[in-house]
């Protein structure tokens, strides 16, 4: 079962490859504009081949994981490399297919899909350990040192979201408000605004949605859904074909920013901009397709460039009716 769901996670990486005050409710249309600050990496380098996951922690360090050299790499703020590890395998801190990190502390959490669980580093990247978690992660992030959440493969009766304490052991389990046909595939991406409000977005079939700590639907926008998914079958697994909905994030100020896929006019450039009640709100489009965006928290947008090759961070230009009163001009 590990391998079928390995390989359709495989596959959806080909696809794809905190807390803050109340948004103000959006009265017209809120226009927001990006400024690169820098761009590092590209085809002319060896820096970064192709990375997958993506953390900054609180001094704006950059950790991310590169899928083509089987590295775990952290830059500074300004985007110099610091310092660099990982290799081809299957032992301590070797990888076969790194892909999501989380930072928490002064811990370093890396997850690879052709193995479960999580290696775990300190901030010089020196590994500390292994946390098996019998699932391949697909969308992850450490709350505290031990709740772990993770996404895995959906389908049927399967959760969209689980929490593992720091050893392993299954803590909870967070389920979808709607049913899934029998043999359909659903993935998720989340990101929890504070300990009890989690968004989360379903890539498929492109709903948006807030939930309870104890799986209370708060939310649900449904207006970037996918009416009639195409799927195709694998493994006798009904898989959909076109990606809604790429990842979610919430700013300092507490907007939600949605990537769209394959699906939108726009593939993987498209962001949309919900207020604190799912609302849209806003619209803009990145220069380049990305297979995921994160806002740190001081407001930096980060993408990807030259398919995988590069890393790119931006400054978001808002408008005033999207800051609060302190910070307007």
């Amino acid at each position: 079962m590990y391998r079928t769901i390995r390989l359709f996670i495989i596959i959806c990486l080909s696809c794809f490859l905190f807390t803050g005050p109340e948004t103000a409710e959006c009265r017209e249309p809120w226009r927001i504009h990006t400024e690169e600050i820098w761009n590092i990496g590209g085809e002319d380098s060896d820096l970064i081949i192709q990375w997958v996951g993506l953390a900054v922690d609180q001094e704006g360090c950059i950790f991310l994981t590169d899928r083509m050299d089987y590295s775990l790499k952290k830059f500074s703020p300004d985007g110099d490399l610091l310092a660099r590890t990982g290799r081809r395998g299957q032992g301590p801190d070797e990888f076969l297919d790194p892909c999501q990190v989380s930072c928490l502390g002064d811990r370093i959490y890396v997850s690879d899909i052709q193995k479960p669980g999580l290696s775990v580093y300190d901030k010089r990247l020196n590994y500390l350990g292994q946390i098996m978690i019998p699932h391949a992660v697909f969308s992850l992030q450490v709350m505290d040192f031990n709740t772990i959440w993770i996404s895995s493969m959906m389908h049927t009766d399967r959760p969209m979201m689980m929490a593992f304490d720091s050893l392993g052991t299954l803590k909870q389990s967070l389920f979808p408000h709607f049913s899934l046909k029998k043999s359909f595939i659903e993935m998720t991406s989340f990101q929890w605004q504070d300990p009890d409000t989690v968004h989360v977005v379903f890539h498929w079939s492109g709903r948006t949605c807030r939930f309870h700590r104890d799986g209370r639907l708060l939310w649900e926008n449904r207006e970037l859904e996918k009416r009639k998914p195409e799927t195709t079958v694998i493994n006798d697994i009904q898989v959909p074909v076109g990606i809604a909905l790429k990842n979610i994030q919430t700013d300092p100020y507490g907007h939600l920013f949605v990537l769209g896929g394959s699906e939108m006019p726009n593939p993987g450039r498209d962001i949309f901009v919900m207020d604190k009640n799912g609302k849209i709100c806003g619209q803009f489009t990145l220069e380049e397709s990305s297979h995921m965006i994160l806002i740190d928290e001081k407001g930096y947008l980060y993408s990807r460039g030259d398919m995988g090759m590069s890393l790119i961070k931006h400054r978001l230009d808002y408008p005033d009716a999207m800051l609060p009163a302190e910070r307007r001009y």
